[in-house]
């Protein structure tokens, strides 16, 4: 007791501490203060042997008062299960079981007797360690089944709950303020957070952020509940929690750390709350039980490998805001693969996206995915390198803002039968579509570029090329065997487009067509169409033994050199010219070399499509009227003064 400063400890009766046998007993409760003599005493201590062989004694608890409990002040209390270190604002400071220096040897934790089960701490604690962590209160209490930490606590001490390793629940209540917690040190060395030594635990409940790294990595949880002032998933927080099931992430949530939920095994399914802004790297990785994962538009970054590798379904939202993608780590022995697994059937796209190609197609982000159906929503205005590259996608419809289709982003998608262009679709670059198994070919007027390759090896029978092309590159239709007639309507023929060895039967120069300066394989070609506005063929151009119909739309026959076409085609091929202009032609170079020239009185309008009507007369291009209208093999025909492609 002092009188100076109004204060008493909690002690036992009589001179020595077994005068009287379990003198306290059952539950007890310290009360923060006494009345004697008309004064009022603070109750701050309890004192050395106070509750020593009270082998009775179950319960207690200690006011926010108490700032220390000292030496031997437990022991003996056999039956000791359940302690409460009351809500407060001072430090506690805890003793030892035994003496102290120089008899350190036979110095254990306060605890030491005690069975606890169930442990309150209100306040922050202050106690001794060591090399082997034997002297923190609560050294291997293997009894611990629940832990509840409050909410006044700032901070948990190096190796406080080492050795508790049947501890079920823990608790950690609400508050503002982060939670700071030491780590379990042996011989001085760190290794992992205090609580790794509750490798049972089983449910938690965490109403607040935690300072560190790993919290809770590799313990046995199974449920976690977040409360709503958590605002940070620390790195490697959950990391291993092979057992956990699930979890709740609610708004207010800004963070998901790296690792922090990497090989849960069993975590079946995540909503990532629109508060996030960046999915860490490896945030989810191996965790092969969650099959669908909604990416809000306000997450901005997905880190490398930070995606479920079980996923099945993906649905990244709409939104005007880009998103961020890292890829999958390559090993050593297996293949390369992009951020999102191969096991992804159904994938909607919301928003543009920024990721690192990479050197190797396996960088991009969908590569060589397992795709029955992918939707692209109208914010998305690129399609980037390698994208969908190797992919088993079968269509796709690119949205009215789709301004640019990026290198080899639909490359070696071998199962990709159809594609819908938007009408804003302006460059399509290299390799683009390289490898597919398009049939059909329709693009609109938008397009100004077309890259090297960019439909090289498809299965398209015929294509359109539209006047709005200013920049084509080599071979963009190279060994496509399918390949049977083009109508090509830029302005300048430039570049070897179709390759050599090219299976083309039919090739249409329109109207806006003015110089062809390019080379054409036409050993299996039969007809060929040149505009009224061409006014430069290059020499060379039309360079083989095969020309059947050569129909030439200007009624006034333009000059040029012999050469455009091999010298044995003059006496085989057919020219065709518009009425009226046979005396120009027949006047002209290299027209006047045809041996075989006749007239079309039908005339030709602009291309159509192939529903020609097999009922009114069709002509081909020689003007001869066709008997068998209903077979009509692929081919250029006039009807009605139009002309019609049969593909």
């Amino acid at each position: 007791t002092s009188s100076t400063d109004l204060t008493v400890s909690v002690t036992y009766r009589g001179n020595d501490y077994n005068n009287y046998s379990n003198e306290y007993k059952g539950a007890i409760t310290i009360p923060e203060s006494v009345t004697f003599d008309y004064k009022t005493y603070s109750v701050n201590r309890i004192g050395r042997s106070a509750f020593r062989d009270c082998t009775e004694l179950q319960s207690l608890s200690l006011p926010a008062t108490i700032i220390e409990v000292e030496d031997e002040a437990l022991n003996g209390c056999k039956l000791l299960k359940n302690i409460r270190f009351e809500d407060g604002n001072s430090t506690i400071k805890l003793g030892v079981h035994g003496g102290r220096y120089p008899t350190w040897s036979a110095t254990k934790n306060l605890f030491y007797d005690c069975p606890l089960e169930t442990l309150y701490i209100g306040r922050n604690l202050d106690y001794i360690t060591n090399t082997d962590g034997s002297y923190t209160p609560f050294y291997d209490r293997t009894n611990l089944n629940s832990i509840t930490i409050g909410k006044t606590v700032t901070s948990l001490g190096d190796n406080l709950f080492y050795g508790c390793n049947n501890v079920k629940t823990l608790k950690i209540e609400d508050s503002g303020t982060p939670l700071t917690i030491g780590k379990y040190k042996v011989h001085g060395y760190s290794s992992s957070p205090i609580f790794s030594s509750l490798r049972y635990l089983d449910s938690l409940y965490l109403g607040r952020d935690i300072n560190g790294e790993a919290t809770f990595s590799k313990l046995g949880l199974k449920t976690v509940k977040l409360g709503e002032l958590v605002t940070t998933i620390n790195p490697l927080m959950f990391k291993e929690c092979e057992s956990l099931v699930e979890i709740n992430l609610h708004d207010g949530i800004n963070r998901i750390g790296e690792e922090s939920f990497a090989y849960c095994r069993k975590l079946s399914s995540i909503i990532i709350p629109r508060s996030v802004k960046c999915i860490e790297n490896g945030a989810f990785k191996n965790c092969g039980s969650i099959k669908s994962l909604y990416i809000p538009n306000t997450v901005d970054s997905i880190g490398n490998a930070a995606v479920p590798t079980g996923l099945t379904e993906v649905y990244i939202e709409d939104g005007a805001t880009e998103l961020h993608l890292g890829h999958e780590i390559y090993s050593s022995t297996s293949a390369g693969r992009g951020l999102f697994p191969q096991s992804v059937t159904k994938l909607h796209i919301g928003r543009d996206l920024v990721y690192n190609p990479g050197n190797a197609y396996g960088s991009s982000p969908f590569y060589c995915g397992n795709y029955e159906e992918v939707t692209l929503g109208d914010n998305v205005t690129r399609l980037g390198e390698n994208l969908f590259a190797s992919s088993k996608l079968r269509e796709i419809v690119i949205p009215k803002n789709v301004s640019y289709i990026g290198k080899e982003c639909f490359g070696w998608c071998g199962s990709l039968v159809s594609v819908a262009f938007s009408d804003n679709v302006q460059v399509i670059d290299s390799a683009a579509f390289y490898g597919t198994a398009l049939k059909t070919l329709d693009l609109p007027e938008s397009v100004d570029s077309i890259g090297d390759h960019a439909f090289a090896g498809c299965d398209i029978t015929h294509i359109t090329l539209p006047a709005s092309l200013k920049r084509i590159g080599e071979f963009i239709f190279n060994n496509c065997d399918s390949l049977k007639s083009a109508e090509i309507n830029c302005s300048i023929v430039k570049g070897t487009w179709f390759g050599w060895g090219s299976r083309l039967k039919n090739i249409v120069f329109g109207d806006s067509v003015k110089t062809i300066m390019s080379s054409f394989d036409i050993d299996h070609l039969e007809t060929l169409v040149i505009g009224k506005n061409v006014s430069y063929i290059k020499d060379r151009t039309f360079w083989g033994d095969i020309i059947d119909t050569i129909y030439v739309k200007s009624e006034t026959a333009t000059e040029f050199n012999q050469a455009i076409f091999q010298y044995g085609l003059y006496s085989t091929a057919v020219l065709c010219v518009p009425e009226g202009s046979e005396d120009s032609y027949s006047s002209t170079m290299p027209w006047r070399l045809f041996a075989k020239r006749t007239v079309l009185s039908t005339g030709i309008s602009d291309v159509l499509n192939d529903n020609i009507n097999t009922e009114n007369s069709i002509y081909n291009l020689h003007g001869m009227k066709m008997q068998d209208v209903d077979n009509l093999p692929a081919g250029i025909y006039i009807q009605g003064g139009k002309k019609y492609i049969i593909k």
